[in-house]
C-alpha cells in the first residue's frame, strides 16, 4: 500500500463497532475554546470518535464547564416542575418530536432560546398557580360570608317575626328571598 498524504482519505472498513478489535488511532486534538462546543458536538454526532478525559485529576468543581452544568441542572429542575404541574393538572401531552430532534446537539444560541422559553413558561405557571391558590382562598371566604349572611338574615327574620307576631316557617331557616331547604 502506498503512503497516504494529508489530502487522501483512509479506506473505510465494512462496519464500525466499539469492539477492541476495531482498527483505531489515538489522536490528540487542540481545539480553540470558542469553537470547541460546536466541534465536539459535530464529532459526537458522527459517532466515529471516542473522547478520553485528560484532566482526570481535576475535580468537577474546578473544571471550566461547571457553570454550564449548574445551568443545565437548573433548567432540568424547571422542566421537572413543569412536568409535575402537567401531571397534576391531567393535561394530555402529544409526542410530536422525533428521536433525531430530541438527540440532536444544540448550539449555544439554541440552548439560550430554549432556556428563555422554559423560564417564561415556568414564570407563567408559577403566576397561574399563585392566582389559583388565591382564588381558592377567596372562594372559601365568599362561601363563609354567604353562610354568615344566611344566618344573620335568618336571625333578622326571626326577630322581625316576633315583633309582628308572624310565625317562623317550619323549615327553621329563612333567607332574604324565602325559606331555605336544609
Amino acid at each position: 500500500m502506498s503512503s497516504r498524504g494529508w489530502g487522501q482519505q483512509r479506506p473505510r472498513l465494512k462496519t464500525t463497532s466499539i469492539f477492541r478489535s476495531e482498527v483505531m488511532s489515538l489522536v490528540q486534538l487542540y481545539i480553540p475554546s470558542d469553537v470547541a462546543r460546536y466541534t465536539v458536538s459535530q464529532l459526537g454526532e458522527m459517532g466515529l470518535i471516542q473522547f478520553r478525559d485528560l484532566n482526570q485529576e481535576v475535580s468537577a468543581f474546578q473544571r471550566s464547564f461547571v457553570n454550564d452544568v449548574r445551568r443545565f441542572d437548573e433548567i432540568e429542575r424547571k422542566l421537572r416542575y413543569l412536568q409535575s404541574k402537567i401531571v397534576e393538572s391531567d393535561v394530555d401531552i402529544y409526542d410530536f418530536l422525533d428521536d433525531e430532534f430530541v438527540t440532536a446537539a444544540r448550539g449555544p444560541r439554541d440552548i439560550d432560546e430554549m432556556e428563555e422559553r422554559i423560564n417564561a413558561h415556568e414564570g407563567r405557571v408559577l403566576r397561574l398557580t399563585a392566582a389559583y391558590k388565591e382564588m381558592q382562598l377567596k372562594h372559601v371566604e365568599l362561601i363563609e360570608n354567604k353562610h354568615v349572611l344566611e344566618e344573620v338574615s335568618s336571625l333578622f327574620t326571626e326577630i322581625s317575626g316576633r315583633q309582628t307576631g308572624t310565625p317562623r316557617p317550619a323549615g327553621g331557616r329563612v333567607s332574604a328571598t324565602g325559606p331555605l331547604d336544609s
